[in-house]
């Protein structure tokens, strides 16, 4: 049976919603009261203190541990979870940002219509 990770990754992109429950709790709150879809200074978006760069990385870096296939059945159990909590993050990012542009472009029509 040769499953390749990375699509194990990608069906859990799909299941970033049942991560587990740290993952969704953050230095922002998580909590989607106010100041949860933007950072305070010093504060990276992603919910565990991160960039979206840097979550990003660690999980290519997962996907390339995996794929080399050398890994005992803990180390791989362990580097997946991590990975599906880190898709969590990344996609809670991506969210963030997606919604702050939606905002600004939202903005730029109100402009635009009123001043013609």
């Amino acid at each position: 049976m040769e499953t390749k990770d990375a699509d194990l990754f990608a069906g859990a992109a799909d299941m970033s919603q049942g991560a587990p429950a740290d993952a969704g709790e953050g230095l922002d709150g998580g909590d989607g009261g106010p100041g949860a879809d933007t950072a305070s200074p010093g504060i990276k978006p992603g919910g565990n203190g991160k960039a979206f760069e840097e979550n990003l990385a660690r999980l290519e870096t997962l996907t390339r541990q995996l794929e080399r296939g050398d890994l005992s059945l803990e180390d791989a159990l362990e580097c997946y979870k991590e990975g599906v909590a880190l898709i969590g993050y990344c996609q809670r990012s991506l969210d963030r940002a997606a919604k702050e542009i939606e905002i600004l472009t939202e903005g730029l029509g109100d402009e635009r219509g009123s001043s013609g």
